[in-house]
């Protein structure tokens, strides 16, 4: 598979569930996050105010779980996309190395479960984090073989 290849998957299947997810975070998670803390340091606390205040409008529109559960699907997604993509040529690395994302999901839901990491337990962030990497190494394992035929 050629650079211009593998950079498009890199960019469709670990840079833009990043983006999305990031965004979600952004517009309509808690500005009690210790990443506001940081945007406000680099002097981003304004555009993104407004960007909030636009996306207001829209929020009641939204399920819940697309800004709660979502983002947790998309990060083990792009992680697991990013496994696959740069340990393509070795099945048996690829599969070894998945078990990182699919336990930092679970492990990470647990801990909230037992207060050990801050944050709240949630049924959908495991669901969703479990849906990422499976649908993440089905679709990115069919495109790479795809690819390369």
């Amino acid at each position: 598979m050629g650079k211009r290849q593998n950079l498009k998957l890199v960019l469709i299947h670990c840079a833009f569930p990043l983006m999305i997810g990031g965004v979600l975070y952004i517009l309509f998670r808690s500005t009690s996050l210790r990443m506001f803390n940081w945007f406000g340091m680099l002097g981003l606390d304004n555009p993104i105010q407004v960007s909030r205040t636009f996306a207001l409008v829209f929020k009641k529109d939204i399920p819940a779980w697309v800004y709660f559960s979502l983002p947790d699907g998309l990060w083990t997604y792009s992680f697991t996309s990013s496994i696959v993509i740069f340990w393509k040529a070795d099945a048996r690395q690829v599969n070894r190395w998945l078990l990182m994302p699919f336990l930092f999901a679970i492990v990470f839901e647990v801990f909230q479960w037992f207060h050990v990491f801050p944050g709240t337990f949630d049924f959908y962030d495991l669901l969703f984090s479990i849906i990422g990497l499976f649908l993440s190494k089905i679709l990115v394992t069919k495109k790479i073989n795809e690819n390369e035929k």
